[in-house]
């Protein structure tokens, strides 16, 4: 892994894979994590993008990467990733957004939209976030919401890893036959732990919202979505598809029935081969998949 300072201060960790040298003028795709997640949840994916040069970070307060700022919106996730592409050189960048990573991806875009060629929402938040509710609404106060997020903050520790396990890994970040690669839990778990953000990063993605600015988000939309995610559910990628593409030709919903939240771990070689057409035809060739 790599390190690179950033314009807030921050120092995120990285990693560069080139492509195989036969790929003339190869695109670059920059992986976006999620919540609970880190750059090495996306490891067995990585093995099917050699026609690219990949990208994976962690973002500010996960893995490696440093938290000496406090964010105080998603966009502070998104500018630190402008500021990386910026100081390596990286434009018309194909960026792939996983669950809060598709919020931070879409942050981009509304920031610096010519620095995105395609975007890729991969079970990604609902453009209004993750609303915390009461019953008078949604709540908007972000110190009343970091308040209900801190006993949940506090549990996440090593000393409490089999409650994490069957209570986060086991139910959103596992597929739901709960298999992936041979050793791959033990790097879960440290993604997991290695966050030292959860209460900030969840708060402010319960007040996130760009429903009124997503017409300004102009590049081709892949939304990527399972039909059994119980983390953010798919009536999410409806509407985000619905809504993108009243304002966005280039928006488009491939559903994967019987898909988690975690296809990564389930189907990547299909991940690859739908992303793959998509990021070279902007358009894609089939509407859905069956598990």
């Amino acid at each position: 892994m790599m390190d690179q300072k950033v314009d807030s201060g921050e120092i995120l960790s990285y990693r560069k894979y080139t492509a195989i040298s036969s790929v003339n003028n190869p695109k670059n795709i920059l992986l976006i994590h999620g919540n609970f997640c880190g750059q090495r949840n996306w490891d067995p994916f990585l093995k099917y993008l050699k026609e690219y040069n990949v990208y994976t970070l962690d973002l500010r307060g996960f893995g490696k990467s440093t938290y000496n700022h406090q964010i105080e919106s998603l966009f502070d996730f998104a500018k630190d990733v402008v500021s990386f592409c910026e100081k390596q050189n990286l434009n018309k960048i194909q960026i792939i957004g996983w669950s809060l990573g598709g919020a931070v991806a879409m942050s981009v875009a509304l920031l610096q939209p010519t620095l995105i060629e395609t975007m890729i929402l991969m079970a990604s938040v609902n453009l209004q976030g993750f609303p915390f509710m009461s019953k008078a609404g949604r709540v908007k106060d972000v110190i009343e919401i970091k308040k209900r997020l801190q006993k949940i903050g506090n549990l996440l520790t090593r000393e409490n890893q089999q409650f994490v396990f069957e209570n986060i890994i086991q139910d959103r970040i596992l597929p739901k036959n709960n298999q992936c690669e041979e050793g791959f839990l033990d790097i879960i778990f440290d993604q997991l732990f290695s966050q030292r953000n959860y209460v900030d990063a969840t708060a402010y993605l319960g007040i996130w919202d760009i429903s009124d600015r997503c017409q300004d988000i102009k590049c081709p939309i892949l939304i990527y979505h399972g039909t059994e995610d119980i983390v953010i559910t798919y009536d999410n990628a409806v509407y985000n598809y619905q809504t993108l593409a009243k304002y966005n030709p280039k928006t488009y919903l491939f559903t994967l029935d019987g898909g988690s939240h975690a296809p990564v771990y389930e189907v990547p070689q299909q991940m690859y081969q739908i992303f793959d057409y998509f990021i070279k035809n902007h358009k894609i060739n089939q509407i859905n998949s069956r598990l």
